[in-house]
């Protein structure tokens, strides 16, 4: 059995040290032996880094304009909400 200091580690983090850009991603894992018999398996998988997403409590908005199913022409008016 090797020891410790030959084996590879793995770090695991609560939160990123660095700052990692939204996008879309692919992460691929190779598992390979010591021989010569080429990759024993490979895995890749797709994953995005999104931005946070917030609500509000429908309690806490007193308005919106336009408001929701509105109809109409609205490219001249700004959008807006009014908070209670």
């Amino acid at each position: 059995m090797a020891n410790n200091s030959e084996m590879p580690t793995i770090k695991m983090y609560e939160k990123p040290s660095a700052f990692i850009p939204l996008g879309e991603y692919t992460i691929t894992v190779t598992h390979t032996h010591d021989t010569n018999i080429g990759p024993i398996a490979e895995v890749s998988r797709k994953f995005a880094i999104c931005p946070e997403q917030i609500a509000l409590d429908p309690h806490e908005v007193y308005s919106v304009y336009p408001q929701k199913n509105a109809s109409g022409s609205f490219e001249n008016d700004i959008p807006h909400i009014i908070l209670k």
